[in-house]
């Protein structure tokens, strides 16, 4: 005679099923939803970092200074560039070699970085430019 199995436990399992049906059943999720739900949040709390950035940058950015005096400097300028047109710094069109054309570039840096370590330069920048082109172009007016 086969023997019958006794189910163990099947009160137990009688009486959770009856407590869940009591209870309010919470929202079940499978792991692909949480793991979309959680993904979501992380892209919300990307979008608001970048968002964040974007508007400290646009906000550095802003220049609050008034540039009329450059303005009317560059306009005396080009009335004398176009009586006298003076070679630039660094002519790119007459480096016979490759050479020749890092040369100038090197002394182009040497001299950019020698204007960044001038203290005038430092304290303020467009004050320093705005005497170097007075002196500059006031030489060469005279």
């Amino acid at each position: 005679m086969p023997k019958v199995q006794k189910t163990r436990g099947a009160k137990k399992a009688e009486s959770r099923i009856e407590k869940q049906s009591l209870a309010p059943a919470p929202a079940v999720e499978n792991k692909h939803q949480k793991r979309k739900q959680r993904h979501d949040a992380w892209l919300e709390k990307l979008d608001h970092a970048h968002a964040q950035r974007k508007r400290a940058a646009k906000k550095s950015k802003k220049l609050d200074t008034d540039l009329s005096e450059f303005n009317d400097i560059l306009d005396t300028i080009e009335k004398n560039e176009s009586k006298k047109q003076k070679p630039s710094a660094i002519p790119t069109n007459k480096f016979q070699t490759k050479k020749s054309k890092r040369k100038a570039e090197m002394q182009e840096i040497v001299r950019f970085q020698k204007v960044m370590q001038l203290p005038a330069f430092q304290q303020n920048p467009l004050a320093a430019i705005r005497q170097h082109v007075q002196n500059t172009y006031g030489q060469q007016q005279q």
